[in-house]
């Protein structure tokens, strides 16, 4: 397939991606296998800076399960109480799967980064944050 065709197939897969599905308890593979696929992917994944700072939290079962009714229970008095059944089902969707994966940016190798690489730092910013109880943690982007 030529390169752009592919590209085009590519872009075109992206755009109609929907899920049609509900999440579910059922994982095709081990749970062995799945920590071994995201270390591996986390190992080759590209980084900034070939910095290779990012973490990865697996959780299954029960640490899935205990970290989403966590995270309803930091939302319930941040939430309007109208809104509030739509976020916890939304969540409970979320609860229904086999499984997470929480991504980790540690704030401090954001900042040396930004020390190392001073022509890039006017467009290096931060797009989110994971609030984890200690705001330790944002996910860097740098704006190509």
């Amino acid at each position: 397939m030529a390169s752009s065709q592919l590209t085009k197939s590519v872009i075109a897969a992206i755009k109609e991606r929907r899920t049609y599905y509900q999440l579910n308890k059922e994982a095709p593979i081990s749970d062995k296998k799945i920590q071994e696929l995201v270390e591996q992917t986390l190992l080759h994944v590209p980084s900034s800076f070939n910095s290779q700072s990012t973490r990865l939290v697996v959780l299954l079962n029960k640490d899935h399960e205990q970290f989403w009714d966590y995270v309803v229970e930091v939302l319930k008095p941040l939430t309007p109480e109208d809104k509030f059944d739509g976020t916890k089902q939304r969540i409970n969707g979320f609860r229904a799967a086999y499984g997470t994966v929480s991504l980790n940016f540690p704030e401090h190798e954001a900042v040396r980064l930004r020390r190392c690489a001073p022509p890039w730092c006017g467009a290096m910013h931060d797009v989110g944050e994971l609030d984890a109880p200690r705001k330790s943690s944002r996910l860097p982007h740098l704006q190509a």
